[in-house]
């Protein structure tokens, strides 16, 4: 101690307490599973008996249950593989403690004393390093959305084709996203046309649409927004611009509503 202070003298080298203190948190921090720094989780799924939750990210998986020995798994990320069907994705992942086979079903979901439903059935295929037979954890997930896509979008073209002011008085042709709920809501012209959005990884797909068929002057307009809305199957966002497509065409460009 000196003058009241305290300092830890290692190598000839001076260092008051409270730098120290934050060099060794800093370490450790370091020496932790460096979980937070994960990619963006692009799939959610749990569980209710017993409890328990799963995170798939583009570079890591998280498995945390309720069940002793099998709370916290940390295992690297795998590709899917895909049934003939497309209806059934496969991960197969491992790590030192475990081999974790995770299906995920494109099938209707309820989880008990739930009156919440998801898109999707999991189940989970756990085989820690000793043991025989793996342990199977049942329960419901969805595919996390892009936040980026909600709310107004204005359209500005279509296949390519602008679309002009001059020709829309009183309401431009929108695009309102809700991917909290799941679903969206176009105006093209002529008609409101509702209908669900399906994501999954790097997917978007407008499904159940749902459109009224009173005439008007921009018909051809508005159906042309229909097919596009229905042949959509991706989406990127660049400063603001929102752009759908499919791997043959852009079928949309619009722009987020300030």
């Amino acid at each position: 101690m000196v003058n009241g202070k305290f300092f830890v003298y290692k190598a000839g080298i001076r260092i008051g307490l409270l730098p120290l203190v934050f060099i060794m948190y800093i370490m450790s921090a370091q020496a932790r599973d460096d979980e937070s720094f994960s990619s963006a989780v692009y799939f959610k799924a749990n569980g209710r008996e017993p409890v328990w939750n799963l995170d798939i990210a583009e570079d890591q998986i998280v498995f945390n249950s309720s069940t002793p020995g099998f709370e916290h798994f940390l295992l690297p990320h795998a590709e899917p593989t895909r049934s003939e069907n497309g209806q059934i994705k496969i991960y197969k992942v491992k790590s030192k403690e475990a081999e974790i086979e995770i299906q995920v079903i494109d099938q209707l979901c309820d989880l008990p004393n739930s009156r919440e439903r998801f898109p999707f059935t999991v189940s989970l295929s756990i085989k820690r390093s000793n043991d025989k037979t793996p342990t199977i954890f049942s329960g419901c997930g969805l595919y996390v959305p892009d936040n980026r896509l909600h709310g107004r979008w204005t359209i500005e073209s279509v296949k390519s084709v602008p679309i002009r002011d001059s020709l829309f008085k009183d309401q431009q042709p929108y695009l309102d996203l809700a991917v909290d709920g799941r679903y969206f809501t176009c105006f093209a012209g002529c008609n409101i046309i509702n209908g669900r959005l399906y994501f999954e990884r790097s997917l978007l797909r407008f499904t159940d649409l749902v459109t009224p068929k009173e005439p008007c002057d921009q018909d051809a307009i508005e159906k042309s927004v229909i097919s596009s809305l229905q042949f959509t199957t991706q989406f990127s966002i660049l400063r603001g611009e929102l752009i759908l497509g499919n791997p043959s065409e852009t079928t949309m460009k619009l722009r987020k509503v300030k």
